[in-house]
């Protein structure tokens, strides 16, 4: 299920099914409790981007979430959703984010760590940071080669964990 900016309609794509357009005065009672979800977290989403600076006078992107169904393959959103958050998995010691454009977002409590997976193939990036210290952008040759910090290294390590448990 995901919310289309700017919020007038929602797409529902069962686990096996068609992908499906409704108004929102026109979702259908059963899928009444998901929407009242899928609201409370692109209110909370919005909420969280306003807040995070994202430098000199540039606001945050649109964000929309998606709630996934079943346990098979994501299918990816019509383009015209934009960014769709297809999967989440939240632990005491981190919170992982999987978007729609492969962008893999994980935060972890503690020393308030970021690591952010992007791109594809040759061209994947891990950006890694620590509140209070500079981040450090490793590509994936450095990583084949361990070249970049340990505790980034341990960091993906963890985030390997957690994806084997979507």
């Amino acid at each position: 299920m995901a919310l289309r900016p700017p919020g007038s309609h929602i797409c529902y794509l069962p686990a096996r099914g068609r992908l499906e357009t409704f108004a929102l005065r026109d979702v259908p009672r059963v899928l009444g409790a998901k929407l009242a979800v899928l609201r409370l977290l692109t209110g909370y989403m919005q909420r969280r981007l306003r807040e995070v600076s994202w430098g000199a006078g540039r606001g945050a992107p649109a964000l929309t979430p998606c709630l996934q169904e079943g346990a098979s393959p994501a299918p990816q959103p019509p383009a015209a959703l934009g960014l769709c958050l297809l999967r989440f998995l939240g632990t005491s010691q981190a919170l992982l984010l999987l978007f729609s454009n492969g962008t893999l977002q994980v935060s972890f409590s503690g020393l308030q760590t970021q690591l952010v997976l992007s791109g594809e193939g040759q061209g994947l990036l891990l950006t890694y940071w620590v509140r209070g210290q500079p981040g450090a952008s490793y590509s994936l040759g450095t990583l084949q080669r361990r070249e970049c910090a340990p505790a980034a290294l341990q960091h993906l390590r963890h985030t390997l964990h957690l994806l084997q448990s979507l």
